[in-house]
Order: structure tokens, then C-alpha cells, then sequence
């Protein structure tokens, strides 16, 4: 059976998210619910996915990421 993120928990998370207002409450929310390191990993594929969008190549996302 395939993994799907599509659950009532995600479902309540992404709501929860949803509700928030500003910047100050998203850190507030994140620092709450993941690890520091969690949050910069989720922030570091969030940079490569939008590299990738942005149609760079994997050699120039590895020199801007290191």
C-alpha cells in the first residue's frame, strides 16, 4: 500500500497552519511543533525545489547549497 500524506492529522496541520497570522506566529507555531534542525531542513528543500523550478541545474544548486 502506497504512503499518502493525506490524512486527518495532515488535514488538522495544514489547517492549523492555515489559521496563522504573520511571520512571529509561523515561528512561533514551528518552534512548538519541530526541532530547529527540522525546520532549517524543511527550509534548505524548500530553496532546492524552487531552484529546480527556476530551472537550475544540479551542479549550480550544489554550489549555492553546498
Amino acid at each position: 500500500m502506497e504512503k499518502t500524506i493525506r490524512t486527518n492529522t495532515v488535514d488538522a496541520f495544514f489547517d492549523a497552519i492555515l489559521c496563522l497570522e504573520g511571520k512571529e506566529e509561523l515561528y512561533q507555531f514551528f518552534d512548538d511543533v519541530c526541532t530547529t534542525n527540522e525546520v532549517v531542513s524543511i527550509a534548505q528543500r524548500f530553496a532546492v525545489a524552487k531552484m529546480l523550478y527556476e530551472e537550475k541545474t544540479y551542479i549550480e544548486i550544489a554550489k549555492e547549497t553546498g
